[in-house]
């Protein structure tokens, strides 16, 4: 402990902040071309020494013909200053010339000055933009060590790219040239000489076409494959550099880490099972295995995830596509552990449609997949990054790079591997449905007295709108359901259909409706007649309860199917008439308005059909019946809900037109999603007892968490002092108890059997007698005559003379 790190404890929950958005600092720069330069001033020598010579020639001869042919010598002066005009003339002529040349060339040096002035000031906001670039690539891409700095100083940007970030799962490796995000325009040479100006603005532009020491990385979302040569310590090195990454800038629930490495490297690997990334959900499992045995339970958890993204992916349309979320990160320094699995070949060729990354180490490259799409070489502080025929992405620009490789000491990494450990993602309770959710929770009560049903039941008498809760959605707010069929009085319909595969929860449900209905309602304003083609489960476990008027579960017998059909019909009869007699009303709403409501109690009569599409095969007429009678019935207070597993090709047209609300959980397949919903988000849930309400034409589509009335009923249970438990974690974060200690023998009832065991107490107590179904009991098949000696006069023996009548059993 000495030489430990301390750790200081902190809140272990991190709220995620908003990321700004903030663009790489960019633009377009264009350096014009040069200036025209102005033609320098001509100068013809011809035209200014002719005259001259001539001139000159003239007095030469003047003097001659004086001095030797004898002429007026008065004469010479005055040739001399008429001379000297001419003379001054060509001097001044060629003073001008050479003062336009000395202009000229001024302007010329002022021109390229200016020229050179202007290269200048783009260099100095080129160097602006590339100081500005290369610390907007820093932060964005800070090294390991800064990033485990941002882990132990649980900075406000941790965790901060999301799956929607365009950086997301880009992973910087090192350090090298970067790419120049500058516009750069200059001018070129033309013809065939050079223009010293354009060739300086020529260079600016390779002077600033790379950035030095910036950060080289790779996209995991762009490559599923990635091979990294070199020796042990480099790639152990590659690593943690690697991992430091993601654990800093993506979180658990968006990025998975699976590692499968050697027994022998287990030091080195072993800081990796402090980072909450390798976790699953629950985090009941580590995804790190050191072994053949560990690597294969751990190869065949993963590949049913990723299998079924697969499955989805290949057959859905590209809008129904399963989210690749989280993403997968494998790290396989031990690829012979998986050579013989399944998931191999998965990782290989389909990485992109599961949502996986896969590094593969190796001493040589030669012992690397064809399927990498880069190989990373690693030689101590030295990196080349390659491209294969197998890329489709684009990383640094090239297909071949080189780069300094970030290093980051095994002690460093394990520090921001402690110090991420206890760190909990801290997230809205109102984005949050829970998983579970049992009957006393919907009615946030903890005791079956506390439903205070006689309460409820005077408080709803004779009600006008039929809503209760039957689970919550997002933020824990209750979700309702309204079997009445007016729409102005909030009502979902008076049918409707439920669907949900083997194990969705689809009986919950029904049961949860059903004790949420009869929690609600007195059974003389409702009650239930329930066709069990399961064989009568569900009967009997409402059997007692005083809302449930009649009861199917032998379909096999034609008798009783007979009978039920012809009692059905005499029951709307009867309602018919009760309306008829009350004053000639039209719907169940105004009979409760008149008195007969006490005379004649007319509860709203809702039948539950479990397993329909059995029924609807063997039993098309009874099924047939059943839908005329909802039809007709709506008005009269008859409610028809129809459950399956599978709606395909078992809902027609006249089920369809007659049930506005659906109850959809887990289906099959997107195929039935559609059916039930038209979209195939049902086939994605996982959670027993999640489904979908949906009203009409989407009036309602929401996600909830039904109630789960089977849970245990522990009234009295008190809290206790906790017994620890000795377990020895394995890596893959599989506990096993070191000394087993006997459960305790509990035989607490269920909240459903305790909530009708109160509603019988509550019945009886208040004298609330259940009301006549719509036909009588079916007769055993064995009478015994003795059963029925005190029901009449003869008892086979003697007349009983007490009773007036004198009756025989016939």
């Amino acid at each position: 402990m000495g030489k430990e790190k301390c750790f200081v404890q902190k809140s272990p929950y991190f709220q995620r902040s908003p990321r700004v958005k903030v663009d790489i600092p960019t633009g377009d720069v264009i350096i014009h071309d040069p200036p025209n330069i102005p033609e320098e001033p001509k100068f013809s020598i011809e035209t200014m020494l002719l005259p001259a010579m001539m001139t000159i020639l003239t007095l030469i001869l003047y003097f001659v013909m004086m001095k030797f042919m004898k002429m007026n010598a008065s004469y010479m002066p005055l040739m001399m200053v008429s001379s000297i005009p001419m003379l001054g003339s060509y001097a001044i002529t060629t003073m001008g010339h050479f003062r336009k040349k000395k202009e000229h060339r001024q302007m010329v040096e002022q021109l390229q000055q200016r020229y050179l002035e202007q290269i200048q000031k783009h260099r100095v906001e080129l160097d602006t933009l590339k100081v500005e670039q290369a610390k907007y690539l820093i932060t964005q891409n800070p090294s390991p060590l800064k990033s485990v700095q941002r882990i132990e100083n649980r900075e406000s940007n941790l965790w901060e790219r999301t799956p929607e970030s365009p950086d997301f799962l880009d992973i910087r490796i090192g350090t090298g040239e970067r790419p120049f995000y500058v516009e750069l325009k200059v001018p070129e040479q033309q013809g065939y000489e050079e223009n010293p100006l354009i060739t300086e603005a020529q260079n600016v532009k390779r002077d600033f076409n790379t950035i030095p020491n910036g950060h080289i990385s790779i996209s995991l979302k762009k490559n599923d494959v990635i091979g990294v040569v070199g020796n042990k310590e480099d790639r152990l090195n590659f690593t943690r550099i690697v991992t430091t990454q993601i654990m800093t800038h993506h979180a658990p629930n968006e990025v998975k880490i699976a590692a499968f490495y050697h027994e022998k490297e287990k030091k080195e690997w072993d800081w990796m099972r402090w980072i909450p990334h390798v976790w699953d959900e629950q985090r009941s499992m580590r995804f790190l295995s050191e072994n053949q045995q560990e690597a294969q339970k751990l190869a065949e958890a993963l590949f049913t995830p990723l299998n079924m993204r697969r499955i989805y992916n290949s057959s859905a349309q590209v809008d129904a596509k399963i989210p690749l979320i989280p993403m997968y990160v494998f790290f396989l320094s031990a690829r012979e552990f998986l050579e013989d699995d399944p998931i191999l070949p998965m990782l290989l060729r389909e990485g992109e449609s599961v949502g996986a990354s896969t590094f593969i180490f190796a001493e040589q490259r030669e012992r690397l997949p064809m399927e990498c799409d880069l190989v990373i070489s690693l030689n101590g502080e030295n990196g080349e990054l390659v491209e294969t025929f197998s890329s489709s992405a684009e990383n640094s620009g090239t297909t071949r790079a080189s780069f300094k490789v970030d290093r980051l000491s095994f002690e460093r990494c394990e520090s921001g591997a402690r110090s991420i450990a206890p760190i909990r993602m801290k997230s809205s309770t109102a984005a949050n449905i829970p998983k579970v959710l049992t009957f006393l929770d919907l009615f946030q009560v903890k005791k079956m007295e506390e439903l205070q049903v006689l309460e409820r039941w005077n408080k709803n008498r004779y009600p006008n709108s039929l809503p209760v809760p039957i689970g919550v959605r997002e933020g824990s707010k209750p979700v309702f359901l309204n079997i009445h069929d007016k729409i102005e009085k909030k009502g979902h319909g008076p049918h409707g259909l439920m669907a949900g595969t083997t194990g969705s929860g689809k009986s919950e449900v029904i049961q949860s409706i059903i004790a949420a209905l009869a929690a609600t309602y007195h059974p003389h304003e409702m009650a239930f007649m329930l066709i069990d083609y399961k064989g009568g489960g569900m009967s009997n476990t409402f059997a007692g309860l005083p809302h449930i008027i009649a009861s199917i579960t032998n379909l096999e017998d034609p008798n009783l199917i007979e009978r039920a059909r012809i009692s059905l019909k005499a029951e709307l009869e009867r309602r018919q008439k009760l309306f008829i007699q009350a004053g000639n009303v039209q719907h169940l709403d105004e009979y409760y308005e008149t008195s007969w409501r006490e005379k004649e109690p007319l509860p709203h009569l809702f039948i539950v059909i479990d397993e329909f599409a059995q029924m609807k095969k063997e039993q098309p007429e009874f099924m047939d019946e059943l839908i005329s009678v909802a039809a007709i019935g709506r008005t009269l207070g008859v409610h028809l809900l129809l459950a399956t597993q599978k709606p395909s090709g078992v809902v027609n047209d006249k089920i369809w037109s007659n049930s506005r609300f659906r109850i959809c959980l887990r289906v099959q397949d997107d195929a039935d999603s559609r059916e039930m919903l038209k979209i195939p988000d049902a086939s994605k849930i996982n959670v027993p007892g999640r489904g979908y309400l949906q009203v009409g034409s989407n009036e309602i589509l929401e996600l909830f968490q039904s109630a789960w009335s089977g849970a245990p009923y522990n009234p009295d249970e008190e809290k206790v002092l906790a017994v620890v438990d000795f377990t020895e974690v394995k890596l893959s974060g599989e506990r096993i108890k070191v000394k087993k200690r006997p459960k305790p023998m509990t035989n607490s009832p269920k909240q459903l059997q305790a909530f009708i065991h109160y509603i019988q107490n509550v019945s009886e107590k208040e004298n609330i007698k259940a009301l006549p179904g719509p036909w009588l009991a079916p007769l055993p098949e064995k009478l015994l005559l003795k059963e029925f000696y005190e029901m009449e006069n003869w008892t086979a023996d003697v007349w009983n003379k007490e009773k007036e009548n004198c009756n025989c059993l016939a």
